[in-house]
């Protein structure tokens, strides 16, 4: 019988489960809703070994970006402090961002993660930016390894003559 209010593993790492094959595509998706304002969202927590390959982002309604006006997206990974993009990308800069369109970030650094190491998605609101509206978060990767334990003994051994 199930225990009321225990969390799982599936709780902390969703999509993921323990026969998960090795370097087999995965995404995990989270819907943020509407965003107005600069924020930080974890939107990711490496359940093994892993490789990011891609961000994607959608949002549900057309928003004009200009040189003024736009946003800005890091992945950050917060337990070893590293970005996943050498420079913030500016979605679009001089554009649009198309409603029920997807929008694709390639990591360029730190795209390697540990077991347990958390990403976390950094927006950034420039000036009079549009409203991210629904906004859709899917971070695509790859399972690289599973972790494993192992122990070693070691004996030392004396002879006295």
């Amino acid at each position: 019988m199930p225990v009321k209010n225990k969390r799982t593993f599936e709780d902390y790492h969703p999509g993921f489960y323990p026969g998960d094959k090795a370097f087999e595509k995965k995404v995990a998706r989270h819907n943020l809703g509407d965003i107005s304002a600069s924020g930080n969202y974890h939107v990711f927590a490496a359940p093994s070994e892993v490789r990011i390959t891609a961000i994607k982002l959608v949002v549900d309604t057309t928003i004009t970006i200009s040189t003024t006006n736009y946003w800005t997206v890091q992945l950050a990974n917060m337990t070893r402090v590293d970005d996943l993009l050498a420079t913030a990308d500016n979605m679009n800069y001089d554009s649009t961002l198309t409603n029920d369109t997807v929008y694709e970030i390639t990591p360029d650094q730190n795209i390697n993660l540990a077991p347990d190491d958390v990403l976390e998605l950094q927006l950034t609101k420039v000036a009079s930016a549009d409203n991210l509206s629904g906004l859709l978060v899917e971070i695509e990767y790859v399972v690289t390894g599973v972790v494993t334990t192992t122990s070693t003994t070691t004996t030392t051994t004396t002879t006295t003559t």
